[in-house]
């Protein structure tokens, strides 16, 4: 028995090193929100005790860039594989407040990202072919993502979970190029919507 169950495992584990790994390069945008201050009525007192500022709240633009490597797992002929992916992200600054028109500057409270924010991400995902053309080479898909902004200053981890399109046209039995279109949705201490691109070339193995 015991015989039987390492045959079939070694089978298992073949079938399984089907699949690919590729070079991925990303960007995109998501939305964040800032919170900032005034220390001036709108009858022009100026107040001291931080309790009294009033608050104001933008949504902002952030983009987003990066590169890393991603792992596809199942058959090039398959219709459902599943990705791994590992990268490097980095979030552009965030907009000066000021420059909103909401409050004087001379009178803004605000401490606000200055500078780029690098993150270490992960992800695990799959996606489902829905269209072949072109002999089979091109292929359209349905894509899901779940990961995780994991390795951050200043403990800014979040999660991230992403839907949308992915495309592939492979070039030969073991390249492929392919493209990725998706939403998605940051988590942290708020809900922040974005669009994400990702590309890569994938070198296919049996």
């Amino acid at each position: 028995m015991r015989s039987a169950f390492a045959a079939l495992a070694l089978f298992a584990s073949t079938e399984a090193l089907a699949g690919g790994i590729a070079p991925i390069v990303m960007g995109g945008f998501h939305t964040e929100p800032l919170y900032f201050y005034s220390n001036e009525t709108e009858d022009g007192i100026v107040l001291t005790n931080p309790s009294e500022f009033e608050q104001f709240k933008v949504s902002q633009a952030i983009g987003n860039f990066g590169s890393g490597l991603e792992l596809m797992l199942g058959d090039r002929d398959d219709l459902v594989q599943g990705v791994f992916r590992l990268w490097w992200m980095m979030d552009t600054p965030q907009g000066d407040p000021a420059n909103t028109g909401l409050v004087d500057e001379d009178n803004l409270v605000v401490d606000y990202r200055e500078e780029l924010r690098h993150y270490g991400m992960g992800s695990v995902g799959i996606q489902w072919g829905v269209l072949r053309a072109a002999q089979d080479k091109f292929k359209l898909g349905i894509s899901l993502h779940v990961g995780t902004g994991f390795l951050t200053p200043n403990r800014n981890e979040f999660l991230l979970a992403q839907a949308g399109l992915n495309t592939g046209y492979q070039i030969n039995r073991t390249l492929e190029v392919f493209v990725d279109v998706t939403y998605g949705l940051r988590v942290r201490k708020a809900l922040m919507h974005g669009v994400y691109g990702t590309a890569g070339l994938r070198i296919l193995f049996d």
